[in-house]
């Protein structure tokens, strides 16, 4: 599994960036990103369930209510 290295502030500033340059883009720059996204999720479909599923069983997800776990997990 791959260990995340960059800040939720280093995220947010890039998908911000990402945001401005989509903004612009062309309805097929912007097709080819959503298809290359949707490649990219099935290769780590597997990898992503798993992080998920530890997420939820970790100890600070208990005090969540059913409902608000049934939202966070995915299938």
């Amino acid at each position: 599994m791959a260990i995340a290295t960059r800040t939720v502030t280093d995220a947010c500033e890039s998908a911000q960036r990402a945001a401005r340059v989509l903004a612009t883009a062309s309805t097929a720059v912007k097709n080819g990103a959503l298809v290359r996204l949707a490649e990219l999720l099935g290769e780590r479909t597997e990898e992503i369930l798993n992080a998920n599923a530890a997420d939820l069983a970790d100890e600070r997800a208990a005090g969540l209510t059913d409902a608000l776990r049934d939202r966070l997990a995915l299938s």
